[in-house]
């Protein structure tokens, strides 16, 4: 219940017009990891039930269901000002981490990686390295046909 009421202000905060200001993007993103997580989660305890077909729902079109938390957050991570935010800041290596895992292109997880590079650049986290390797291992995704492929998805390391 606690939760649907955080998740309900992102929503109406997004439908008004207001301009974000301060760290309200911010903690945007940590209120929109958090019900992501769980629903991570939850997708994992049930796959283990579901031997057919694990980590698939009926609904999904790319093999990962949609989330209307993970489109919130890219369009966040996708401004400059967040990106460079997000890139200085201890915090937000654990929220990265969580849209790595439910990353459903090339492009989200290719983003959420560059964030976790430059932070791992600016600020020198060794926390950071360790989220990079770990999603570097996420290898499956769908091409627009509908085929599955696998590719490796390695950023080349920090300098």
């Amino acid at each position: 219940m606690e939760l649907q009421y955080w998740e309900q202000l992102l929503v109406d905060d997004q439908d008004s017009q207001n301009v974000h200001h301060g760290d309200s993007r911010f903690n945007d993103l940590i209120i929109i990891a958090t019900p992501l997580l769980l629903d991570l989660i939850t997708e994992t305890l049930t796959s283990r039930d579901d031997t057919d077909c694990p980590f698939v729902s009926v609904e999904d079109v790319d093999g990962k269901p949609w989330r209307w938390q993970l489109d919130l957050a890219m369009n966040i991570l996708q401004c400059p000002e967040e990106h460079q935010k997000w890139s200085s800041c201890y915090l937000g290596a654990w929220p990265l981490l969580i849209l790595g895992y439910g990353a459903r292109s090339i492009e989200e997880i290719t983003l959420v990686k560059d964030i976790l590079t430059k932070m791992q650049q600016r600020i020198g986290y060794g926390e950071v390295q360790r989220i990079r390797e770990e999603l570097d291992e996420i290898t499956t995704y769908k091409v627009p046909d509908g085929r599955m492929y696998q590719e490796l998805l390695s950023l080349p390391p920090p300098d």
